[in-house]
């Protein structure tokens, strides 16, 4: 006769011999491994989401949170399960200030695209809890980001967000994750490129036609960014915010001295 471990079978009656609506979290920590834990408390949040009982899918993701150590990219899925509620189905409260504050969005070993999700999150939060000077501080943080280089592969080779809501089969939050993804692609084309690519009318000449406008106009772009950095130094300056001003200027001349060779390509081309 085989023996079942004794946390086994606690964890079985828990699970399918109770009122899983009842269930309290905290009943299982002791019960399980971490991994199996994790596994095991996201699958149960991923239904507390499917059935509408928000609050009790938010308790379970800040259990995880302060649970879960080294596991980066399991952590920003409880992260942005934390943020999705609160941004869709829950009121923000003082009492979850230090959830949001423990965010992290700087980690290497988190996806790029991931850390620009988790960031928008974090400024949404905030500006519902009206905190002007952390709002500004993520704004920052989040331009930081999305100047950052990246690829499109890079979602389809990299272990993310969008993956691990899929594991474990939340459905709910994993196509928010995905049109948020998809959103990311759209911004980075021009709305007439995007809008001829969703037209049923549009035909491939058309979408060429229309990037080698775009590539036309790329000197000018250009040059209308390096002045928007100079205005944005100006603003900084006025503000008093001296290093920010500096940035800003170091930016903008980094980018007056692509224009020159911008040109010469375009001669050569």
């Amino acid at each position: 006769m085989y023996d079942i471990p004794t946390n086994l079978t606690k964890t079985y009656d828990l699970l399918f011999n109770g009122d899983l609506k009842k269930l309290k979290s905290k009943e299982l920590v002791d019960l399980l491994s971490p991994d199996e834990l994790i596994d095991v408390l996201m699958r149960i949040a991923a239904h507390h989401v499917s059935i509408r009982k928000y609050a009790k899918a938010l308790e379970i993701y800040c259990i995880l949170q302060n649970k879960i150590q080294n596991q980066e990219t399991f952590k920003s899925a409880i992260n942005y399960g934390i943020l999705k509620l609160f941004e869709l189905y829950l009121p923000t409260e003082e009492q979850y200030r230090t959830n949001i504050v423990t965010i992290d969005i700087h980690s290497p070993d988190i996806p790029i695209f991931d850390r620009i999700l988790l960031c928008r999150l974090i400024i949404t939060f905030w500006e519902e809890m009206e905190d002007e000077k952390t709002i500004n501080q993520f704004k920052k943080e989040l331009l930081n980001l999305q100047n950052t280089t990246w690829k499109v592969e890079d979602v389809e080779n990299t272990n993310c967000i969008g993956h691990i809501l899929t594991k474990v089969q939340d459905n709910t939050l994993a196509s928010l994750y995905w049109e948020e993804i998809r959103n990311i692609y759209n911004e980075m084309l021009p709305n007439s490129i995007v809008n001829l690519l969703y037209s049923t009318d549009s035909t491939f000449e058309q979408i060429f036609r229309a990037i080698q406008e775009m590539c036309n106009d790329l000197s000018d772009n250009i040059k209308s960014l390096a002045e928007g950095y100079e205005l944005f130094a100006t603003y900084e300056e006025n503000d008093g915010c001296d290093e920010d001003a500096h940035v800003a200027h170091k930016t903008s001349n980094v980018i007056w001295s692509k224009i020159r060779s911008a040109n010469e390509e375009f001669t050569l081309l």
